[in-house]
């Protein structure tokens, strides 16, 4: 029996928040729900953008980034941690109080998670500040941490179009500009899976209208897959990508193919790429079922370990949360090696999905 909890955020860090809470099984109505509010809290996303910016700042992105990062200093992994540790008081503070009710959210949240193993979790909102928010830093997850996975999905959608099911997986993969990165080992990675349907299409540095007509093809891909350089634009409402040497597009102005793609059966995006949630923002207006997107800078060994290991999971069958949730515990080693140590690796992958996916 799959457990889900969903909480929806209505609102903002300077006005407050309207929080609802459901939880019941995947494949029924919600068997409960609370209402309640949460109070205004800018301070704690000048916490977050004080971490980013130390944290995109951090001395090894400039010897293998997926972005170049923007500042004038180089910051210690030690102030980092130092904002951490005033980001999680902050978040459990906040998310701890007992005003409005939401203490309610608090123990019902904490009574399904103690009952029920491998719960998704659910953080329903169009607010990108509330979406960048590291949620695993509140202690309500603390005794269940291994076995929550966290999810986005968006406030507002619509239908997504019927899936059709193949045999073997077709793959649409663009390797963009690749400038001080190595995706072919990327690539290497996608090559190995079994599955994969011999029709599947690698597109080196493509054109925008070579990208374009594949997107448009009428037989339809599984998964679309895209590493090289990125980021969000326009506060997070959409993304940029290279897709080669020369020219950079915006989701936005491939919307008519990929709403093509959509409905001739596109169900996952992997943007193994840095900074983007505004990929995946954009993706949602599109009703894409689900997508994997890299919350912030993600050094290339970050990049391609994640890859391996989602593969490794996916590609066995089991479900896109589960083989996430894996992946991404098997990076812990590289934040806590002693030898080029990459703190953070965990809190960068992230699934966004359709509400009904």
């Amino acid at each position: 029996m799959n457990r889900v909890v969903t909480l929806t955020l209505d609102g903002d860090l300077d006005s407050g928040i309207r929080v609802t809470l459901t939880w019941g099984t995947t494949d029924k109505s919600a068997e409960g729900k609370i209402m309640s509010r949460l109070a205004p809290n800018p301070e704690i996303y000048q916490l977050y953008t004080d971490w980013q910016q130390g944290y995109r700042n951090l001395e090894y992105f400039y010897r293998n980034p997926r972005l170049t990062p923007k500042g004038l200093y180089i910051s210690s992994v030690k102030s980092c941690e130092q904002l951490v540790d005033e980001l999680r008081n902050n978040i459990n503070q906040w998310l701890n109080s007992r005003s409005d009710g939401f203490d309610q959210v608090r123990d019902q949240l904490t009574t399904e998670l103690s009952r029920h193993r491998d719960t998704r979790v659910l953080i329903q909102t169009d607010n990108p500040q509330l979406q960048r928010l590291p949620w695993h830093l509140w202690d309500v997850w603390e005794n269940n941490h291994d076995s929550v996975e966290f999810s986005l999905i968006p406030l507002e959608y619509q239908p997504h179009p019927e899936t059709k099911l193949r045999n073997r997986v077709r793959l649409l993969a663009i390797l963009g500009n690749s400038d001080g990165i190595d995706i072919e080992t990327d690539r290497n990675y996608w090559q190995q899976v079994s599955s994969l349907d011999s029709s599947s299409c690698f597109l080196v540095e493509p054109t925008r209208e070579e990208l374009d007509q594949k997107l448009w093809e009428k037989e339809g891909w599984d998964i679309l897959f895209f590493a090289g350089h990125s980021y969000s634009e326009c506060n997070d409402e959409t993304g940029r990508i290279y897709i080669n040497q020369e020219d950079s597009i915006i989701i936005d102005e491939l919307m008519p193919a990929l709403k093509q793609a959509i409905k001739n059966g596109l169900k996952l995006a992997i943007f193994n790429s840095c900074d983007g949630l505004g990929l995946a923002n954009a993706l949602a207006k599109l009703q894409m079922p689900q997508a994997i997107i890299m919350k912030e800078p993600v050094p290339d060994e970050v990049a391609q370990t994640f890859l391996r290991f989602f593969l490794e999971e996916f590609s066995q069958g089991k479900s896109l949360q589960k083989a996430v949730k894996l992946a991404r515990k098997r990076l812990h080693y590289l934040e806590n090696r002693l030898d080029k140590k990459l703190p953070y690796a965990t809190w960068l992958p992230v699934i966004y999905h359709h509400p009904k996916a």
